[in-house]
């Protein structure tokens, strides 16, 4: 059966943690099946696992010394060969169907549309919390409310004509190149669906503690100023991204 599965690349990043990758992996067998491909960048050298094996012609497994995840994404996208992809890190899970997958890309290419935006759980210290894009507008980017960013599926011609994730900052990245997509005014898709499981406790994913590592790094970008309205200006909006 022809399936628009096979113009999808899935990138992961890690550093040498073979067993939160081979989670991820697992998650994403389904949609390997269907004929997706699988980008892998390991900022070391050793990653083994057994969810490899069989899918060695559809995954790419770059294993070298980077600059850190931003330079890890840089390298995933630049490698991309099919006309969509998105990102699902190492420890974070693909929790919907091929089918589902499938609906996306061909309702993407019958549209026209560069961007699909979809929901995800954040899964932290024994909670899962919701992250979506049902009250999310593009303007409230300029306030710093991102949609989940792993949700996302890009078109990749799209993806590739814009700007490299910065490397200057060790979070607010994904911001910034988000922001600049949206700058361009891409037609975009906005669903309800729940394509991800995110593990928290990352940079972007600890509460409290994210929170202040963030601000100050959009102080650090935007000026004090601009930086402090940002910073307070995305806490009700990161509320109602929750609901």
């Amino acid at each position: 059966m022809e399936t628009w599965i096979t113009e999808l690349t899935i990138i992961s990043i890690t550093y040498n943690n073979s067993f939160e990758l081979g989670e991820t992996i697992s998650s994403i067998k389904p949609l390997l099946q269907h004929g997706a491909s699988s980008i892998i960048i390991n900022g070391g050298s050793r990653v083994n696992i057994s969810e490899l094996k069989g899918f060695e012609k559809q995954i790419t497994l770059v294993e070298e010394k980077d600059e850190g995840r931003y330079d890890a994404i840089n390298k995933g996208i630049k490698l991309v060969k099919t006309n969509y992809f998105m990102l699902i890190h190492s420890g974070d899970q693909f929790i919907s169907s091929p089918k589902i997958i499938d609906e996306i890309i061909n309702e993407l290419n019958s549209t026209s549309s560069k961007l699909f935006l979809g929901n995800q759980f954040i899964d932290f210290q024994g909670f899962r919390r919701k992250h979506t894009v049902t009250f999310w507008y593009p303007f409230m980017i300029n306030l710093g409310a991102q949609p989940p960013h792993l949700p996302i599926i890009y078109n990749s011609q799209f993806a590739k004509n814009q700007e490299r994730y910065s490397l200057d900052y060790e979070i607010i990245s994904d911001h910034l190149y988000l922001k600049h997509l949206f700058s361009k005014k891409p037609k975009y898709i906005k669903s309800n669906l729940y394509l991800i499981s995110m593990n928290g406790g990352g940079a972007t994913s600890s509460g409290i503690k994210s929170f202040f590592r963030v601000s100050e790094e959009f102080l650090s970008h935007y000026g004090i100023f601009k930086g402090l309205i940002i910073s307070i200006a995305r806490i009700p909006f990161k509320f109602f991204q929750m609901l």
